[in-house]
C-alpha cells in the first residue's frame, strides 16, 4: 500500500492524485481490519516518512498521513524510509529488481560505514516529527519508543494504560524515558529518553530531546551523559564531548 500513498500514485479513480485520495485504500483496510480483529487487538500501520526518491513523498505528506492514520483510530505507527523501486539499478538478465540499491535504499538500511552521517538515528527526526503532529492534532499516543535496530515490538494492550503495564516485560522497549518530571516549560535541551547502550553493540545511544531533535552520542560522550543524568543534572551540566 505504499504505492498507494506516493505522490507518484496518479490514478484517477478515487484511489491517486490528492492526498486524501491516496490515503483512501490504508483507510479502508485500516478500519475492515478493525471490524476483523476488535478493538482490544493492537491494530498498527508502517509507512513511510520519506520516499527518498526523485518527485515521490516527503516528511510533509507523512505527517499529514499520521494525523489522519492517528484519527481512525491506529494504535501505534512505525516509520521507515526509502526502499523504493523507482531508483533501483537496472537488475541482470533474469533476476528481479532489488528496490536496496539507489538512494533511496541507502537511506532505508544504510551500512555501518555509510556516510559522514552515519547509520545510526537518520531516520529518527522522521517519526519525531509525526508524533509532534499527532499529539498537536489531539491525539494521544503512548510514550513507546522502539529502536528500529532491534527485535523489539509494541507493547500489547488495547489501551495506553494496558500497553505501558505490558512494556516491562521484555522485548517492547527499547527507550528508558526519564522525562517524567518534565513540563512546557523544561529546557528545550532537557532529555526525554536514551536507547539502551546494547541497542548498537555498546557503540553508543540516540538521544532524544525536548525539542524534539535526536542525537548520536558514542560510547564515550553516553557515559558522560549517563553520570549527569544519574548526578539528577537535566539538562546536563557537563557538556558532552563534541557538542557544539
Amino acid at each position: 500500500m505504499a504505492s498507494f500513498l506516493s505522490r507518484l500514485n496518479t490514478r484517477r479513480d478515487g484511489y491517486g492524485g490528492s492526498r486524501e485520495n491516496r490515503a483512501r485504500l490504508p483507510l479502508e483496510v485500516l478500519a475492515a481490519v478493525r471490524v476483523r480483529a476488535g478493538e482490544d487487538y493492537v491494530v498498527g500501520i508502517r509507512y513511510l516518512g520519506e520516499e527518498a526518491i526523485e518527485g515521490g513523498s516527503d516528511l510533509d505528506d507523512a505527517v499529514w498521513f499520521g494525523v489522519r492514520f492517528a484519527g481512525a483510530g491506529v494504535d501505534y505507527l512505525s516509520v521507515s524510509k526509502g526502499g523504493r523501486f523507482e531508483d533501483a539499478k537496472q537488475p541482470k538478465v533474469g533476476q528481479a529488481v532489488y528496490p536496496y540499491t539507489g538512494r533511496s535504499g541507502f537511506e532505508c538500511m544504510p551500512p555501518v560505514t555509510s556516510d559522514e552521517r552515519g547509520p545510526f538515528g537518520r531516520n529518527i527526526p522522521l517519526a519525531a516529527a509525526i508524533k509532534r503532529a499527532v499529539n498537536e492534532a489531539g491525539y494521544a499516543t503512548p510514550n513507546i519508543f522502539i529502536c528500529a535496530q532491534t527485535p523489539d515490538t509494541p507493547a500489547p494492550g488495547s489501551s495506553p494504560k494496558a500497553r505501558g503495564n505490558n512494556l516491562e516485560r521484555g522485548g517492547h522497549l527499547s527507550y528508558i524515558y526519564i522525562g517524567q518530571n518534565l513540563d512546557e516549560n523544561s529546557p528545550d535541551d532537557a532529555v526525554l529518553v536514551y536507547e539502551k547502550l546494547g541497542n548498537h553493540g555498546n557503540q553508543g545511544t540516540n538521544v532524544l530531546f525536548k525539542d524534539g531533535h535526536v542525537q548520536w552520542y558514542d560510547a564515550k560522550q553516553t557515559a558522560t551523559l549517563m553520570s549527569e543524568l544519574g548526578a539528577g543534572h537535566n539538562p546536563p551540566q557537563k557538556k558532552v564531548a563534541g557538542e557544539e
